[in-house]
């Protein structure tokens, strides 16, 4: 007897078992655990979808996930019920990139139990998620200066979700799993005439991994490993979008950096610095907490939180109105708003 017709077989035979010990089986008992399927005719195949554009300043830092589409991305990971064993899939895009196709990247075999569907009323738990590289509970050093290239590498997106075999279509909304920084310098006469001004996002642990925590997929850092300063990406000029400076006022920036961080409350004194010839300039949780926002700094998964900074000479007087969080792919001028460093 071949394996698949033996499969079948026993999901017949659970099927009936289900029933012992009753007198009857009522038809809405056995519409519920469903009909047993052949092995070998019912892959699991998902479409994904869900992402969204990186908040502005919209410049293009990259093809693919943080453009809110899925051009340029060939593989995910795909784990179900929580085994050990992940598997391949391969990702064929729409022709508008918004969605995607996700198919084993290899034929499957007929023990391959967990990716065949083998009930119309079975439900699985799926997790998958991108880069195909990113393993599960392994930890990985995050970049401590910023590249163009970086952001494809580690823009973690995925998703965790039951998929029923009667759900059409059987769909995942991928989201991104880090959060996204932005720094926005304020054109001055100061900083054009500085012959070299350096941005940094202060005490960051360097290593995180990709765990499913309170049944939920998220990245979480190693609090014994190395802490460090992040040199955020110096986005190119010509790309630079106005940004709102304070009191309605619209200009391009001076400089604007980027960098992707790991979701976090940071309870730090110290957030960032912007180091103008030599001189520093401190931005701290106190001088946030000014403008309204009290406790830790938050940086969430998916959101971006802005600075937009304003340095015009040597002494440091602070006007604050900052809120955090924007959405990717939402309005970035609501929740923004403007650190000042005379």
């Amino acid at each position: 007897m071949n394996r698949s017709r033996l499969h079948s077989l026993r999901n017949i035979a659970a099927a009936l078992l289900a029933c012992v010990g009753f007198a009857s089986c009522t038809q809405d008992e056995l519409t519920e655990q469903g009909t047993p399927l052949p092995v070998g005719q019912y892959p699991l195949e998902l479409t994904a979808g869900g992402l969204q554009a990186v908040a502005t300043p919209a410049q293009p830092v990259t093809r693919g996930t943080m453009d809110g589409d899925w051009d340029g991305v060939e593989n995910v990971r795909v784990k179900v019920n929580d085994f050990e064993r992940d598997m391949k899939y391969k990702v064929e895009a729409s022709e508008d990139k918004k969605v995607a196709l996700l198919t084993p990247e290899n034929p499957l075999e007929n023990d391959d139990d967990l990716f065949w569907w083998t009930s119309t009323g079975e439900r699985k738990t799926v997790t998958a998620w991108t880069p195909y590289e990113r393993a599960l509970y392994e930890w990985f050093d995050l970049p401590t200066a910023w590249e163009k290239d970086d952001f494809a590498k580690y823009d973690i997106i995925g998703v965790r979700k039951d998929i029923q075999f009667t759900d059409d279509p059987k769909s995942l909304e991928f989201r991104h799993l880090m959060a996204k920084v932005v720094i926005n310098l304020r054109k001055t006469d100061y900083l054009e005439n500085a012959q070299k001004v350096d941005v940094q996002l202060l005490n960051w642990h360097k290593a995180v991994r990709l765990e499913i925590s309170s049944n939920q997929l998220q990245v979480y850092y190693n609090w014994s490993s190395a802490i460090v300063n992040i040199t955020p990406y110096l986005l190119p000029a010509e790309t630079y979008e106005e940004v709102d400076f304070g009191n309605g006022h619209r200009e391009k920036p001076f400089a604007s950096y980027t960098a992707l961080v790991y979701p976090v409350n940071l309870g730090n004194t110290n957030v960032l610095q912007i180091e103008v010839d030599g001189t520093i300039y401190p931005v701290t949780k106190e001088i946030l907490g000014q403008g309204g926002m009290l406790g830790s700094v938050k940086y969430e998964a998916g959101q971006t939180t802005t600075f937009n900074i304003t340095v015009k000479g040597n002494e440091l007087d602070v006007s604050i109105d900052y809120k955090e969080n924007i959405g990717w792919g939402t309005d970035g001028n609501t929740g923004s708003g403007e650190v000042e460093l005379p």
